[in-house]
């Protein structure tokens, strides 16, 4: 006496989001390719997925098996309410994810099936036009400030040149400037991924992100995990040195280069880890999965740039002691030499960063290739009838037996 309930699949293959920053840190391993689509997959199970695929569809065409269409319904249909409804499953090493819809109206399992697949397909697209728009946003601001101040240096140092008779350097003081000029890029590269990860976060609270984001700064777990980096970036700075100031990169040993790897595994797992922390504390107060994921992202960018830009800062003070005890006219070469060469360090990264957001904001196209389409499931798959009926009597035989 069961209301029968029916079921139906439809498969569709899902291309990973694009990594959350267009600028490279200097201390990130290399992005590697993976079949894994985790974030891909919670998305299609997300509220805003499911309440868009739902919106989407004319609720008055379906009936229950009281014969009350479903857009009459006493309690309207919500996400919330189709969650344990729908499945989703990723097919092991694949980028296959089956959507399967359990409904007691076929018609209504079948559209909502196909209904979730489109809107999952446009709510990439929305995520990727947004994320790509905000970052071509942030570049185009940037270079024209970073031009008009690469101007303004080369005059400085031009005039300088004119006006002063400058005596060589000592090798020392060359490794100094030479540190703090490498010292000072590193940092201006940073300060941009800072920058761009406070543009997105504001982003995202203009497109109705509702949350807290300075609640993490007093966050004790979030701290402890944070402890040791500063340690393990001191030490890949000095690694990372050794490499810029020696002509030959095999001078370095094979063991330091072993342990320079392994110190930034170790940074990439703890990114890894507070990410996935921050997301889960987010969702926990009710924050959208979509909308978490994205801000840990960032939040992460953000956090470790400023972590990092704190120890080369320190790094680039040890150097500054040796500058000061140049002769100020040298002293002064070395600084206006120095702002040239991170200006139009920063000039290029900017220009690379510029045509590399515009083609990918041109070629933005969905992440989602729908492989099979949800069929009208024409046999319930609940109850289980005979089942059912050979369940019962065994049991009925066996309470019998026993009374």
């Amino acid at each position: 006496y069961t209301v029968p309930q029916y079921e139906t699949s439809a498969t569709i293959m899902v291309a990973p989001l694009q990594n959350s920053s267009s600028i490279s840190s200097i201390f990130d391993i290399a992005n590697t390719s993976s079949s894994k689509i985790a974030t891909e997959v919670q998305l299609l199970t997300s509220r805003k997925a499911m309440q868009t695929a739902l919106d989407s569809m004319d609720l008055s065409k379906y009936v229950n098996s009281d014969g009350v269409r479903y857009s009459d319904f006493e309690f309207p249909l919500t996400a919330n309410s189709l969650k344990e409804r729908v499945s989703i499953t990723n097919v092991k090493d694949t980028n296959l994810v089956n959507i399967t819809v359990t409904d007691a109206s076929p018609e209504f399992a079948r559209d909502y099936t196909n209904a979730l697949a489109h809107s999952y397909s446009a709510m990439l697209i929305n995520i990727a036009k947004n994320s790509s728009e905000a970052k071509l946003d942030f570049v185009q601001s940037q270079i024209p400030v970073n031009d008009k101040a690469l101007s303004e240096a080369l005059d400085k140092l031009a005039q300088f040149q004119i006006d002063s008779s400058v005596m060589g350097l000592t090798k020392e003081s060359e490794i100094a400037l030479k540190a703090t000029s490498y010292l000072a890029q590193r940092k201006e590269s940073l300060k941009l991924e800072i920058l761009e990860a406070e543009k997105q976060i504001e982003t995202l609270q203009k497109n109705g992100l509702i949350f807290d984001v300075d609640s993490f700064s007093a966050d004790n777990v979030l701290k402890a995990k944070m402890e040791p980096i500063s340690g393990i970036y001191r030490e890949i700075l000095t690694y990372d040195e050794m490499t810029v100031m020696l002509s030959n990169a095999d001078l370095i040993s094979t063991q330091q280069s072993e342990r320079y790897y392994s110190l930034v595994q170790q940074i990439f797992n703890t990114k890894t880890e507070i990410s996935q922390y921050v997301r889960e504390q987010m969702m926990a107060q009710g924050v959208d999965y979509s909308y978490a994921v994205t801000f840990s992202n960032y939040y992460v960018q953000k956090t470790f740039s400023q972590l990092l830009v704190i120890e080369l800062e320190q790094e680039q003070a040890k150097y500054l002691e040796t500058i000061d005890a140049l002769p100020l006219v040298l002293k002064h070469q070395g600084a206006l030499e120095r702002d040239v060469e991170v200006l139009q360090a920063t000039s290029v990264s900017l220009s690379s960063m510029l045509e590399e957001v515009k083609m990918l904001d041109a070629s933005i196209v969905s992440n989602v290739t729908r492989i099979d389409d949800a069929a009208l499931p024409l046999r319930p798959v609940s109850p289980k009838k005979l089942m059912i009926l050979a369940v019962s009597f065994l049991l009925g035989c066996g309470i019998g037996l026993l009374f």
